[in-house]
């Protein structure tokens, strides 16, 4: 008959009460012991497959998600209808260590995150906080290991470079046609002036100077391209050097797009449909 586990590993039932499992108890404060020492959840699973104590019937394999059930079971050292098996200090220190090493994403990568792309497919890619990589679930792509800090500035160092130079802002090919909204009504407005049988010769003037004047103002900016348009004047507003933990607000107003390269290196595409660099 097969062993079901529905005790924590180290415990067993005899003679109607539950007792330490004489094989089973010892390799529990092993891990506990080994952990303290400095050993990883994977390093003490590769261990103890070289043991013959199986962690249950089903499977003969230890893993690091086996190590970790262990690591974070309180009724270890409770006393509540369980022998003690550790002490409450060492499952204190066990799980301060376990919070040290937890990686808990920051929340400006979780913004970056959140716009990520992969540069081979298109696809949405995921940051591997474990391996401090990204990856592509769609065409398998995985980058070499960047960390946080080396994303965060990559970033920072584009949209920098971006708001020193503002002549750079231009849209994309498909969008150089593109007028504003006020330059379209401008359009319309001396199309219906030329279209009348008596033309007011100081109001078309007007219109035509109007038009004229708003072309030379959105010059810089990128033709007529109203996201453009929007995206300087907030580049604009941006007095300060870009700094991604205070600056979150307003990396979502200008960034459409953070496209991951097979390299680890990233590429911006701005609300505009522009590429940096």
């Amino acid at each position: 008959m097969k062993k079901i586990r529905y005790l924590p590993f180290g415990y067993t039932i005899a003679k109607g009460e539950i007792r330490l499992q004489p094989q089973e108890a010892p390799i529990v404060q092993n891990v506990f012991k080994w952990y303290l020492e400095g050993e990883t959840m994977q390093r003490i699973a590769e261990r103890l497959n070289c043991q013959e104590v199986q962690y249950n019937n089903n499977t003969a394999m230890w893993t690091k998600h086996m190590i970790h059930r262990i690591l974070v079971c309180k009724k270890y050292c409770s006393g509540e209808k369980l022998p003690v098996l550790i002490t409450a200090d060492i499952f204190q220190r066990a799980c301060i260590l376990r919070m040290g090493k937890a990686k808990v994403p920051r929340k400006e990568l979780s913004a970056i995150r959140a716009h990520a792309v992969c540069a081979c497919c298109s696809n949405k890619v995921y940051f591997r906080t474990s391996g401090e990589r990204w990856e592509c679930p769609n065409c398998g792509m995985k980058t070499d290991k960047q960390t946080t800090e080396n994303i965060l500035n990559a970033i920072c160092s584009l949209l920098n470079d971006l708001s020193s130079h503002l002549e750079r802002l231009r849209p994309p090919g498909d969008k150089n046609n593109l007028f504003s909204l006020e330059l379209n009504r401008l359009a319309h407005e001396i199309s219906r002036t030329f279209d009348q049988r008596e033309i007011d010769v100081d109001h078309l003037t007007g219109l035509l100077l109007s038009r004229s004047s708003k072309q030379y103002s959105l010059l810089d900016a990128g033709a007529y391209d109203p996201l453009t348009l929007r995206l300087k004047e907030i580049l604009e507003q941006k007095k300060s050097v870009w700094n991604m933990e205070t600056d979150i607000a307003f990396f979502e107003q200008v960034v459409e797009k953070v496209i991951v390269e097979r390299n680890g290196s990233v590429r911006l595409q701005l609300i505009n449909g522009q590429l940096i660099p």
